[in-house]
């Protein structure tokens, strides 16, 4: 997608814009607490903020070595609500997988896929693996697929 800016960090804290990003999304417009959001995953995470040319926030993920081998997990996938349905859901996880490729991927998880979204994530090769739970107040399941 022409004229979007992406910015990984190192493990760590979020970053102020991708903190802001979260916190609309999965706090304001979800309603998950703001304990299972920022969590201690943040600090093994590499972090993905997306902007436009405007430096607006577009979406952001993070990934994270998952327990098996070779495999890492993209997680807090989200798009402001202005973007979505415009195609930035499938370009801000295609930029987590093809970042954890670079780290040594060989195979993605989503640990917490909402169930609402498996189909955006069956379009890009994910498949159902375990059965549903809550996380919180949302049912969610474990998706994966081969990098």
């Amino acid at each position: 997608m022409e004229g979007l800016n992406i910015k990984w960090t190192k493990p760590g804290v979020p970053t102020p814009e991708q903190f802001e990003l979260r916190r609309i999304v999965f706090l304001e417009e979800q309603g998950f607490s703001h304990a299972n959001e920022f969590d201690n995953l943040d600090i093994i995470s590499h972090q993905c903020l997306i902007t436009d040319s405007d430096n607006k926030l577009v979406g952001c993920s993070r990934i994270y070595p998952y327990s098996e081998k070779d495999a890492w997990v993209l997680d807090r996938i989200a798009v402001m609500e202005e973007f979505r349905g415009k195609g930035f859901g499938l370009y801000v996880v295609r930029v987590a997988m093809n970042y954890a490729q670079l780290l040594g991927a060989k195979r993605f998880v989503l640990v917490n896929a909402e169930v609402s979204a498996i189909p955006f994530y069956q379009k890009l090769g994910f498949k159902v693996d375990g059965e549903p739970f809550m996380e919180e107040h949302c049912p969610v399941i474990k998706m994966t697929r081969p990098a």
